[in-house]
């Protein structure tokens, strides 16, 4: 995540501050997940909080495949392991 945030940052695009603004509403999302998921134990905010997160870091990954491509494919993995977390965090909210 970070050498795809750096690659964006050494861009010349005129995208690069919405970008790093999208980057940093992922970070907190991701953050706010953990706290929300395993502090508080509340599954249904924990994946209201996923799913905002979903979609912040595929938008991200989109706009930043436009600017910089390594970038974006440097999320590849983060995305294929919040599909993953999306679905625990479904089926912890469903099954509990």
């Amino acid at each position: 995540m970070g050498t795809s945030i750096g690659l964006i940052l050494n861009s010349d695009s005129l995208q690069k501050k919405l970008l790093v603004l999208y980057f940093g509403i992922q970070l907190f999302f991701n953050f706010t997940w953990s706290l929300s998921f395993f502090y508080l134990q509340n599954p249904l905010l924990g994946f209201i909080n996923i799913i905002l997160l979903d979609v912040v870091v595929l938008y991200y990954a989109f706009k930043s495949f436009l600017v910089q491509r390594t970038s974006a494919i440097l999320f590849i993995p983060y995305i294929l392991w919040l599909i993953l977390a999306t679905y625990l965090n479904a089926y912890v909210l469903l099954n509990n």
